[in-house]
């Protein structure tokens, strides 16, 4: 039950910063990160308590960590093979119609630019940065 809890805490946004806005993740996608998430956490071996650290990017920067973030994304085809963000599934995540998806692709290839030590450290930080700059947070 503990690791249902951090799973969905991890998924969720726990804080909203800034004029951020709040999209909650269509049910169609929703699934295979939850999946996705369950098998990273077995394949990794990242500690499922911390994830709730993860949500809050308030975390370690570690090997498994950033092992983790690695195969939720490239699992799920948000994250390629070289640690970048696929910005064509990324942006599907919100409709056409909202008024920041833009803004939203913009800061996605803006942080694609950043290169790690590895394809591990890459992806960290392009989500970080991501976490950082985006206007928008997603929820369950």
């Amino acid at each position: 039950m503990s690791n249902t809890f951090w799973l969905f805490a991890f998924l969720s946004v726990v804080t909203v910063y800034g004029k951020r806005s709040t999209v909650t993740i269509p049910p169609e996608y929703a699934g295979e990160l939850i999946t996705a998430s369950v098998d990273c956490v077995r394949d990794t071996g990242v500690d499922p308590d911390m994830l709730n650290q993860i949500v809050q990017w308030k975390l370690q920067e570690n090997d498994n960590v950033k092992k983790f973030i690695f195969c939720v994304a490239t699992a799920t085809g948000y994250g390629d093979s070289d640690g970048h963000v696929v910005v064509d599934k990324a942006e599907k995540l919100l409709s056409n119609s909202h008024k920041k998806k833009e803004e939203f692709k913009n800061i996605l290839k803006e942080c694609n630019k950043i290169s790690g030590s590895d394809k591990y450290d890459t992806l960290y930080k392009t989500a970080k940065c991501n976490r950082e700059k985006q206007p928008i947070v997603f929820s369950l």
